[in-house]
């Protein structure tokens, strides 16, 4: 059943990629594309806190702007490339990102035990 989410999570993924390129060739701005694509986000979860009585009101503001602002600077990026790049480029550079994180991680994240093993046996 796993593998069947993955696969639903891939076309969905697949369909929103085209449908960037789509309305990015309609002439459709940037902002406009980022902005659609996170509002019905946000009124599901308003809609859902309202329903369970949960609040929205972070711990942290200072973390939650943060956050906030690393995740659009993200979209906005990852949508550029799609509308600047064909859609396979865009997609196979995005998959390329949990290798330039681990050569990040390798050069300037805290040292651990198994990094001083692996410059030992290479």
């Amino acid at each position: 059943m796993q593998s069947l989410w993955m696969l639903l999570a891939c076309a969905m993924f697949a369909i929103m990629g085209a449908c960037i390129k789509v309305s990015s060739e309609f002439d459709a701005n940037l902002a406009q594309i980022v902005l659609f694509r996170g509002l019905p986000s946000v009124v599901f979860i308003v809609v859902w806190a309202k329903l369970r009585q949960r609040s929205l009101r972070p711990p942290s503001w200072k973390v939650h702007i943060l956050r906030n602002l690393f995740g659009v600077s993200s979209m906005w990026m990852g949508f550029f490339s799609l509308t600047v790049l064909s859609l396979s480029t865009s997609v196979s550079l995005t998959y390329t990102a949990p290798l330039f994180i681990g050569v990040w991680m390798l050069f300037w994240g805290e040292p651990s035990e198994t990094q001083y093993e692996y410059w030992l046996f290479c």
